[in-house]
């Protein structure tokens, strides 16, 4: 019986290792940028994988349906009325179609992980394979960017923003982005936004959920590393903001006189922090990246406008320069904020939703007095608002992660995620 139970547990394990795999491969990766076969094949092979994983866990588990299990059927047929509509009515293509079935599956794969107790199982997965990437990058941006050890093996055109090759080391390391003399760190991704985004998850999780031991702690300083040589704002800070959230969980348990003058030196701190945040922000809003940014949010804002209940299709503000949509004039948006994204693609009808829930998981982790979700939830607002991952697994894996929080008894899944 207990050879069973390890075997249980050992398969589990592989399954969320397999489908976390495919959460990161599809987290706009190069891999998936550079050969249109492999997103094809990604495409294909995780909706099947999770359909799987899904029906074994029906097959071996009474499962109790619950009203979350029908909310989540509702949200996915909601969004599915959306894609009908852009198909429809906006030229939409047909493969819009496996957004529903993507955010359907995703849903049932959370459910049934709180319905047997190992809520966090996925997310450790993830966080492992991330920090497995982290390290072999770390490992590269100073065998080339400081000792100059090493040349690349060759070079592979990269569909992302603009055609262009790129060095390519071994299939493991790829230098997309330069920062005068030096190379960016981007890892496995596309640019250092994109690496810098999936380090900042990883790096979330693991301090909020997964911080309690001696390698939890490593993995931390991995990403940390890793995520300050991507010489992104983004994840400095993401960086900053989960250490004063690290210093306020700990001054929370001291006696009231040490938590008295840790809570003065957190306001001191946090005024600091947002001076020197402030000013991160407006030598950003001077570079080029920072004024993209910038075009981006007027040209999404003026795309909803044009279309504000149900938008201009998905990818519509995609193609440089203008784009003619239904006799309108749409500038080039979605490039550099999911937000943007979110507003010009699909308008109030996605947007408002999103943003309600998310607000209202934040209202009442508040409320409790739940820091983790409410801490991972402002992360993620500050992620799609900088960050551009609309329609890949991982912004599907973290929105539900956290709606079910506020749409379940909090108290009953910190239990059952083994987070208290």
């Amino acid at each position: 019986l207990k050879k069973q139970f390890t075997r249980k547990i050992y398969l589990h394990k592989k399954f969320d290792s397999f489908i976390a795999s495919f959460i990161l491969l599809n987290a706009n990766t190069v891999y998936i940028h550079s050969n249109p076969k492999v997103y094809q094949i990604c495409q294909m092979i995780f909706p099947i994988i999770c359909l799987f994983f899904i029906f074994i866990s029906f097959c071996f588990n009474d499962f109790k349906i619950d009203y979350m299990f029908f909310f989540g059927i509702g949200v996915s047929l909601y969004i599915l009325m959306w894609v009908l509509y852009q198909i429809a009515f906006l030229g939409g293509n047909r493969t819009s179609l496996l957004i529903p079935i993507n955010f359907c599956l995703i849903f049932l794969l959370i459910w049934t992980q709180i319905k047997k107790n190992n809520l966090i199982q996925l997310t450790n997965a993830y966080v492992n394979l991330v920090v497995i990437v982290a390290a072999i990058s770390i490992v590269f941006w100073l065998l080339t960017n400081i000792f100059h050890k090493l040349i690349p093996s060759n070079y592979v055109l990269l569909y992302w923003g603009y055609e262009r090759f790129i060095p390519n080391y071994h299939n493991l390391y790829f230098e997309t982005q330069q920062w005068g003399d030096i190379f960016r760190n981007t890892a496995i991704f596309t640019e250092a936004p994109m690496a810098a985004l999936n380090f900042l998850v990883a790096l979330a999780f693991n301090m909020i959920f997964l911080n309690k031991t001696k390698l939890a702690k490593f993995k931390s300083f991995i990403l940390i590393i890793a995520g300050l040589m991507t010489i992104s704002t983004t994840m400095y800070i993401g960086i900053l903001a989960l250490l004063i959230y690290r210093f306020f969980e700990k001054t929370a348990r001291a006696n009231k006189y040490i938590s008295l003058i840790k809570f003065i030196f957190i306001i001191i701190l946090f005024v600091i922090s947002a001076v020197i945040v402030n000013s991160l922000i407006n030598s950003k809003l001077q570079t080029g990246s920072g004024i993209d940014r910038s075009s981006d949010y007027i040209n999404g804002i003026n795309a909803w406008i044009n279309h504000p209940i149900m938008g201009n299709g998905l990818n519509a503000g995609i193609n440089e320069g203008t784009t003619i949509i239904n006799g309108e004039v749409i500038g080039h948006y979605g490039f550099s904020s999911s937000f943007s994204q979110l507003l010009g693609d699909s308008g109030l009808f996605l947007v408002v939703p999103i943003f309600l829930s998310i607000l209202e998981t934040i209202r009442k982790s508040i409320f409790i007095k739940e820091w983790k979700i409410l801490i991972l939830s402002i992360l993620f607002m500050y992620l799609v608002f900088v960050s551009i991952f609309t329609t890949t697994y991982l912004f599907m894996y973290l929105l539900i992660f956290i709606v079910m929080w506020n749409f379940s008894d909090i108290s009953e899944l910190n239990r059952k995620a083994h987070l208290e």
